[in-house]
């Protein structure tokens, strides 16, 4: 992972060059990734975007960087994701930060950020999956399904639907072990977090 000084020089060199026309695509696929944390090539709707950050890769690795989100450009399996590097959703900025939002206020409208230290929260993820389903693979996704305290949501003859909850440490551990199987379609949410207690956003915290 870059360290966000270097990524905002990153950022800077490759945005600047952009048509108006590209920034303004740019600013799109960064929000349907931060919405949907996925995009796959096969699926309708997807296709351009998927191949707009492949061709693009160091352009929207380093801000999203900057976010403290990781780019996975996983081609083989014709998949771009992103993952929190932090294993939180809202974060507390320094006054790098600030020049950073600053600069991309265009895109982003934050009311308010703050730290969700990992003693002091509940931190949850979901991830909707959809794996090929075959007499030969069934037995063992529904094994793997049970180990990780998954929910089969929906068995149809060619696919199963599978709904997994927890941290994004189980999230990764499950793709994993069922990627070898065919990945369909998957929809992760990122990391959904709430103070313990209490305790709220709005009136419990010092701006």
């Amino acid at each position: 992972m870059i360290d966000k000084l270097t990524a905002l020089d990153m950022f800077a060199e490759n945005y600047r060059p952009l048509s108006e026309t590209k920034k303004s695509e740019f600013a799109r696929i960064v929000s349907r990734l931060l919405n949907s944390t996925f995009l796959f090539r096969g699926k309708e709707g997807d296709t351009n975007d998927f191949y707009a950050v492949i061709e693009k890769k160091e352009l929207f690795s380093s801000y999203l960087a900057m976010l403290d989100y990781e780019l996975i450009c996983d081609e083989d399996n014709a998949l771009v994701m992103i993952r929190n590097v932090e294993g939180r959703n809202r974060v507390h900025l320094n006054k790098f930060d600030t020049v950073v939002l600053l600069i991309l206020r265009k895109l982003y409208n934050v009311k308010k950020v703050v730290v969700l230290s990992g003693e002091d929260c509940i931190k949850r993820e979901l991830l909707l999956i959809k794996v090929k389903n075959s007499e030969e693979n069934r037995p063992v996704i529904l094994e793997t399904a049970g180990i990780f305290r998954a929910k089969i949501i929906d068995l149809g003859e060619e696919a199963i639907s599978i709904e997994v909850t927890g941290d994004s440490q189980k999230i990764d551990g499950f793709i994993q072990n069922v990627r070898g199987y065919g990945i369909i379609e998957m929809c992760r949410t990122g990391i959904v977090a709430l103070d313990r207690g209490s305790v709220n956003i709005w009136s419990n915290h010092e701006d």
